[in-house]
């Protein structure tokens, strides 16, 4: 059986050797947990469990209370409503008074 050629066998290679994953921060987390659920089911002592628990329940917690990762796209817009005030319906006049008289200029 002929497969096709991966460009990028040793990247693979190198990221399953190292244990590198690649996933969403929110996906990993998901994994992070199913692992330690199954952890739990095979800990020997009520002690080991609560560790495992305790520290999944933090990490979960954690990721809760943050910003989701990603791009900031929430932080160009406010930065261009920053330039007309507060970016209420004052700084939404201003903004509209600098449009149309700049329309009107160039008439």
């Amino acid at each position: 059986m002929e497969t096709a050629y991966d460009e990028l066998w040793w990247v693979k290679r190198k990221m399953a050797r190292e244990g590198f994953s690649v996933l969403p921060p929110t996906l990993e987390l998901r994994k992070e947990a199913e692992d330690a659920l199954e952890a739990a089911l095979a800990a020997p002592s009520e002690r080991i469990v609560r560790k495992i628990l305790t520290e999944i329940n933090a990490k979960i917690s954690d990721m809760m209370f943050k910003p989701p990762p990603g791009p900031r796209w929430a932080r160009s817009r406010t930065t261009s409503r920053t330039s007309y005030g507060s970016g209420g319906s004052a700084g939404r006049r201003r903004a509209a008074q600098t449009c149309s008289s700049r329309s009107a200029s160039s008439r």
